[in-house]
């Protein structure tokens, strides 16, 4: 898993918006929080059954880390709203693409 660093934050609002992203010196690596890495393997489908159980019972277990859940999925639907998903027949006809 790699490192973000903390000057990734001045690269607009989408890369500010992320929960990584938070006031730190630039020269200091963030790494995710356990809830982040979860979230985000189960958003790409790349979780695995224990990892899962363990994103369920964080879940399950802490308010707080529900928090963190929501506004990373809501991160993630919105920049599929701002860039479309790849077979989006709207987003296909902008870019000149075939729908097929």
């Amino acid at each position: 898993m790699s490192n973000v660093s903390c000057s990734q934050n001045g690269m607009g609002p989408i890369a500010s918006a992320m929960p990584l992203a938070s006031a730190c010196d630039p020269a200091e690596e963030v790494m995710p929080s356990e809830i982040e890495t979860l979230t985000w393997a189960f958003i790409d489908e790349a979780i695995s059954p224990a990892d899962y159980q363990r994103l369920e019972q964080l879940l399950l277990e802490s308010e707080d880390m529900r928090k963190v859940y929501l506004d990373i999925c809501g991160l993630h639907e919105a920049m599929l709203g701002y860039f479309g998903q790849p077979s989006d027949p709207v987003v296909n006809s902008r870019l000149g693409l075939s729908n097929e």
